[in-house]
């Protein structure tokens, strides 16, 4: 090895390129690895959940001046966001649920950490979408139905703010809306390749061995005249060759 200053070596991109190629096979087969092991892993332990969703538009009144209208819409929409996410609305919810299931005792904190209601508005509309997810689409289905109607029920009580009309009524769905296993198993095996590619690269960016001739030329910035390989490491189980270089000089590699 040579001895002295540190010298830092210029990365050679097209060495990487072709480390890499080399390397392939095994950087596919980690990767997978990786795949097969985030699909296990989703099957085995992740659980399916199921959501239900309902769509309500807010109606807006015939008139010449539809901005105003829109305006007013937007602004009901406000109101409906703050109405619907209290804790009041859900107890009320709650309610109507335990009373018809008495068997079942839900409380207000859980069917506030499954229910997700978002506002949406533009330049035509103004609407809100109610989404319910459990690990039962029976639950999920029953539970959006009901919070609709409780929120259709409430503003038909306030004189002050627009009608709604539910546009997508909500279904049973039996497909699972996470966890998406296709997705997980694409993301395991890039996960994978990318890392194993990445720690062959560090390895090489790490190794400060000098193994051909290039690099010493590359590092002393003097001509090769020859390589002599080094019979007597080869005789110990070492491979080791020496370059002579023009000020006749021998650096072991």
């Amino acid at each position: 090895m040579l001895k002295g200053n540190i010298i830092t070596m210029e990365i050679n991109l097209n060495r990487l390129f072709s480390l890499l190629l080399v390397k392939l096979k095994y950087i596919i087969l980690v990767a997978v690895i990786a795949a097969i092991a985030a699909f296990s892993y989703t099957n085995a332990f992740m659980t399916e959940k199921y959501t239900s969703s309902a769509k309500f538009l807010v109606l807006m009144e015939t008139s010449q001046n539809k901005s105003s209208e829109l305006t007013f819409a937007q602004e009901s929409i406000s109101s409906y966001m703050a109405i619907f996410r209290a804790r009041d609305f859900f107890n009320e919810v709650v309610d109507t649920y335990n009373e018809e299931n008495p068997d079942e005792e839900l409380t207000t904190s859980q069917l506030m950490s499954i229910t997700d209601i978002q506002s949406s508005t533009n330049s035509d509309e103004a609407t809100f979408t109610i989404k319910v997810t459990t690990t039962d689409p029976e639950k999920s289905y029953k539970f959006t139905k009901l919070i609709s109607e409780h929120a259709k029920a409430k503003v038909a009580g306030i004189e002050t703010l627009n009608e709604i009309m539910m546009v997508e009524s909500p279904v049973k769905s039996f497909v699972p809306s996470s966890p998406n296993i296709k997705s997980n198993t694409f993301l395991g095996f890039v996960i994978g390749f990318v890392l194993t590619a990445a720690a062959f690269v560090l390895k090489e960016l790490l190794d400060g061995r000098i193994k051909n001739a290039e690099d010493v030329k590359a590092l002393c910035n003097i001509s090769i005249l020859g390589v002599i390989p080094d019979n007597e490491s080869e005789r110990s189980g070492k491979s080791s060759k020496k370059v002579i270089s023009n000020d006749y000089s021998k650096e072991e590699l």
